[in-house]
């Protein structure tokens, strides 16, 4: 994009405006690339205003910048964009490429799975259409725009993205972004729910994709979950269901899924689908589901949809294992709330295994005034499973670690703790799995465990 395009974009033309290609936008010094348009945030904890002079010395073409925060000086610069917020501008950036360049969309959303599914989904579609999708995790009002801006680069079929929520109103602002033709959720659980009073309220924030919806928006949903169901049976719409009761229009007839794989068999329109795949867990045969049923509605052929599946790998810290050989090691570090971790551990204590099972367990974040109740819950599910080493680190995992009875368990203070000893605690033959909230950083542990037993 250049930058002329990205003025019309906005509707604002750049102080001292010289023409040059932008080659990607950032609002991080640390990452920004030669060639790409610094945006200035500020929020809360730090000021992007402050590293302006930092983008420049390595190698930015352009800027977007607020009008309070003009004191630099402006010959210095070229490209110099000023607005009254950067954030909103890049917004409106986003949803006017959309409308120019993407000629459909899919917008995923739910309390769970919503990475794994806009992964497959954007895994099945890119051998089909010409396809891009949200980078990462980059599902927020920050996030969407950034990944529309960095990834259409010309005019394609389909935009997959995945909807974040974290208070009401967020899903609204990203769907008037995109204006998805296809709108899918996947479920409700108490992830976030201490920003909120109940899962009810949860349930309506992320509801928000039914918003703006016309009687041809098609709409993608689980059957199984009545907290879904109840608002998909009121919105307007074209509506496709998933699921295992009957009268889902994609039923999941099976789902065996064990340490390293599964295999499904799904129902669609009176004939039968049987997949394999990588993913594992019976809330990942909801995923799986999800995404073979928004491809079908989009005429992918059940033979290329069927390909993808079985060679599709989750992303890094995603539910995936990363050693599989002295040791079995399973990363799921990314996220974490309590339903999630739930399916995790019965997952895994349902699997045959000759060796330990050890869980490896940090706090589940943005819980409120029920994470202590949510965690002793996780706590009192450990005793009932196979698990045969718990270990827990972090502020509220604690009440998980106290609830833990009969078991071996340790408890530690913060992530680096935990790295320091668990090569003294893991043994060969051990089934490990990590899974903690974002803000606790897992992944420390994980690189310490590779470091002794296996590589990434």
């Amino acid at each position: 994009m250049k930058v002329s395009e990205f003025a019309k974009l906005i509707g604002k033309e750049a102080y001292n405006f010289k023409e040059r290609e932008i080659k990607g936008f950032s609002i991080d010094t640390r990452t920004i690339k030669e060639g790409e348009m610094f945006i200035a945030i500020k929020t809360d904890r730090d000021d992007g205003h402050r590293f302006i002079e930092d983008a420049k010395r390595k190698g930015a073409c352009s800027y977007l910048l607020s009008y309070k925060r003009r004191s630099i000086d402006l010959d210095a610069f070229e490209n110099l964009f000023f607005v009254g917020d950067t954030v909103q501008t890049i917004q409106k950036a986003a949803k006017n490429l959309v409308s120019k360049k993407v000629s459909d969309s899919v917008a995923i959303t739910g309390s769970a799975g919503k990475t794994t599914t806009k992964e497959l989904t954007y895994h099945i579609f890119k051998s089909y259409f010409k396809t891009r999708s949200t980078l990462g995790n980059f599902n927020n009002t920050l996030g969407l725009p950034l990944s529309i801006l960095n990834t259409v680069d010309e005019k394609i079929d389909y935009f997959i993205a995945e909807l974040g929520m974290s208070y009401k109103g967020e899903i609204k602002r990203l769907i008037d972004i995109l204006n998805p033709n296809i709108r899918v959720w996947l479920n409700v659980y108490p992830a976030h729910i201490g920003n909120f009073g109940s899962i009810e309220e949860v349930r309506d924030a992320k509801a928000e994709i039914l918003l703006n919806q016309d009687p041809d928006t098609v709409i993608v949903y689980n059957y199984d979950d009545i907290l879904v169901k109840s608002k998909v049976d009121r919105a307007i719409g074209v509506k496709y269901s998933f699921g295992k009761a009957d009268g889902a229009d994609l039923k999941i007839k099976k789902c065996e899924t064990g340490l390293n794989s599964s295999i499904l068999v799904l129902e669609f329109e009176g004939k039968d689908i049987v997949l394999k795949s990588s993913l594992v867990g019976d809330f990942n045969c909801y995923n799986i589901a999800a995404s073979v049923l928004t491809a079908l509605l989009a005429n992918v052929s059940i033979e290329k949809i069927k390909e993808s599946v079985e060679s599709f790998v989750p992303l890094e810290n995603r539910g995936r294992f990363v050693i599989k050989d002295r040791i079995l090691l399973y990363n799921d570090c990314y996220n974490s709330n309590p339903e999630a971790l739930k399916r995790i551990i019965s997952h895994f204590s349902s699997v045959e295994h000759k060796g330990r099972k050890v869980a490896i367990i940090g706090d589940m974040l943005e819980l409120g005034g029920f994470s202590e109740e949510m965690h002793r819950e996780i706590g009192k599910l450990l005793n009932k499973s196979d698990f045969d080493l718990i270990i827990t680190w972090g502020k509220d995992a604690r009440f998980i670690n106290s609830e833990v009875e009969g078991k071996a368990k340790f408890h530690f203070e913060k992530n680096i703790n935990v790295a320091e000893e668990i090569n003294n605690i893991v043994k060969e033959g051990d089934l490990i799995i990590v899974k903690a909230s974002r803000g606790m950083k897992g992944e420390v542990i994980i690189d310490e465990i590779i470091k002794k037993w296996g590589e990434k």
